[in-house]
């Protein structure tokens, strides 16, 4: 059987959306006569748990390797504050010491074929870096999105993380993006890009999920309580980029216009945090009964939640304009209407117009935001739509052929580190 080494931050029990891409690529290849070994943190390291995961053998097991690391902004701060130089590349760097150690040794003694590295952090990626060096296996660098460093819109201040960013660009055999608009930032940005290493594998629902909780999609859905038209918005709110300003504008004006059903118009914002000054906005607009924060849930439970809303809302602002957020493709499997507040340019907004039920309104523009609220007060979802183009299934496909592809190159070029390789170069 083929043994890949998986790099990869977040792992159950970590409780992050950025676990399931890792975790449906992992089944999906040992199904498919592959080993992945996983290399992760001790989940010391991540800022919420999943303790339900803790005692779960599948997640503890033989084929996962969890080395040492600490989480600046919890176990290097001092009330509340921290030197700056502890979170470059990120706040969990100090992952990188032991990560490399471990993984030298896994190498050594699991001799897999190939490397794969993923964000959403840059010192997995580092740490791939020094086993590519070590072991000269190839290796697929799954970006998912723009390093910050790298993004255009963002252009965030992080030297260590750039020069990680271009030295991953330089060295891995293949580079793999969530979207087309991530890959033409990574060939604008550096010209010597050969565009054969890149690969677009798109993030997806995992039907196995749905399946689990024994969806009834042969019924049309009915809001619990008629009273309310309630929308879900599940995960993290962010300044600038998931702001909601400019809904909770649309929301009062909606209200003013005395527009029939604005006022059964419930918002949840489940994981996102309410800052002062939109509490006391809304407190204002007397908008307390319709905007309402709830806490985190694990993930099999938020997408329990997406079931039993009216609707479900996605907040990406330009400066994401080159990503899609993960919980996008549950929505769309969920068969639920969808209000997308985002930039008409960006990756999430060309993904929605392909999505009968999707709604699109610019995130910044409380009139249009106004207009896709009544828009979506009146809206159904066809029942015979099919979401199954938007599955994990499809880009795990994808990188089931990419590693048998490298595996085949590999095998092809003269001197190339396989099964053979040299244990005492990698101690």
């Amino acid at each position: 059987m083929k043994k890949v080494l998986m790099v990869a931050l977040d792992f159950p029990p970590c409780q992050s959306a950025g676990v399931q891409r890792t975790l449906y690529f992992k089944k999906y290849l040992e199904r498919n006569e592959w080993l992945p070994l996983v290399l992760t943190a001790k989940p010391l390291i991540y800022d919420k748990l999943n303790v339900e995961q803790l005692s779960d053998d599948a997640f503890f097991g033989p084929t996962v390797f969890r080395a040492f690391g600490l989480n600046a902004l919890k176990h290097l701060s001092f009330k509340g504050k921290h030197f700056e130089f502890t979170t470059f590349p990120d706040r969990f760097s100090t992952w990188r010491w032991d990560g490399v150690r471990l993984g030298k040794k896994i190498l050594a003694s699991e001799l897999p074929e190939l490397l794969w590295t993923t964000f959403p952090c840059s010192t997995s990626m580092r740490i791939g870096l020094q086993l590519k060096k070590a072991s000269g296996l190839p290796w697929v660098a799954d970006f998912r999105d723009p390093f910050s460093g790298t993004n255009p819109y963002v252009r965030a201040r992080n030297p260590i993380g750039k020069g990680i960013d271009e030295e991953v660009v330089r060295l891995a055999d293949k580079l793999i993006f969530t979207t087309q608009n991530a890959a033409d930032v990574y060939l604008t940005e550096y010209p010597f890009l050969d565009k054969s290493k890149i690969e677009i594998i798109a993030n997806g629902y995992d039907e196995s999920v749905f399946s689990d909780i024994k969806l009834q999609e042969d019924t049309q859905h009915t809001a619990v309580d008629v009273s309310e038209f309630t929308v879900l918005h599940s995960g993290f709110l962010y300044p600038g980029g998931r702001d909601i300003e400019s809904l909770i504008e649309a929301l009062r004006e909606l209200r003013n216009a005395s527009f029939a059903g604005a006022n059964r118009l419930k918002i949840i914002f489940r994981g996102g945090e309410l800052s002062s000054k939109m509490a006391l906005r809304i407190k204002q607009y007397g908008l307390e009964k319709n905007v309402v924060f709830l806490p985190t849930i694990p993930f099999a439970e938020s997408i329990k939640e997406m079931q039993s809303v009216d609707a479900l809302l996605v907040l990406q602002g330009e400066i994401f304009n080159n990503q899609i957020p993960g919980k996008i493709y549950e929505y769309v499997r969920s068969k639920r209407p969808i209000i997308a507040l985002t930039h008409e340019d960006g990756a999430t907004a060309k993904l929605c117009q392909d999505v009968p039920h999707a709604h699109i309104a610019d995130m910044n523009d409380p009139l249009s935001i106004k207009l896709a609220l009544q828009n979506l007060l009146e809206s159904k979802v066809d029942q015979a739509f099919d979401p199954a183009l938007y599955s994990r299934d499809i880009g795990a496909k994808k990188l089931l052929h990419v590693l048998d592809s490298l595996m085949l190159t590999s095998v092809s070029k003269p001197g190339m580190v396989n099964q053979s390789i040299d244990k005492d170069r990698v101690r």
